[in-house]
């Protein structure tokens, strides 16, 4: 279940701003050049979590190298620099990667309510200081 924060008749014209955020950042990614696009995706987590009050957002992208690996590719800390995260590992939350796996969104308001069988990412997760979350799993169709 995804909480809705605030409605629109609590901030007038929000929803209005948000869908024109989306809109701009969509733009901004047509014939862009390839060395321009890790600062767009950089500015767009940017401009995306000051739109909605996120203070930390993360794009991951699966490792290359080994399925199980998750890594950081790009972040936004709104209170401050933050040093990259060490990649995830299928060990360390195994919940959530399965999750991601089969292709489900996962969205917590308090990692309290991770189910019994996420017991090791919830751990994980107060290690990191993380105190909610959105998952996306998204994914690029197979090339034929």
């Amino acid at each position: 279940m995804v909480e809705q924060i605030g409605s629109d008749s609590e901030h007038p014209g929000s929803r209005l701003e948000f869908e024109t955020l989306i809109s701009d950042l969509s733009s901004r990614f047509i014939n862009l050049p390839a060395g321009e696009v890790d600062r767009e995706i950089t500015d767009a987590l940017r401009r995306v979590c000051e739109s909605l009050g996120i203070d930390f957002e993360v794009l991951w992208q699966w490792s290359g190298g080994a399925s199980n690996i998750i890594v950081p590719t790009h972040l936004y800390h709104g209170l401050g620099s933050l040093q990259p995260l060490e990649p995830l590992s299928q060990e360390r939350f195994p919940w959530f990667v399965q999750q991601m796996l089969a292709g489900r969104m996962v969205a917590l308001s308090s990692l309290e309510n991770i189910p019994a069988a996420g017991a090791v990412d919830r751990e994980n997760t107060h290690l990191f200081g993380i105190k909610s979350n959105l998952t996306l799993p998204l994914s690029v169709a197979a090339e034929s």
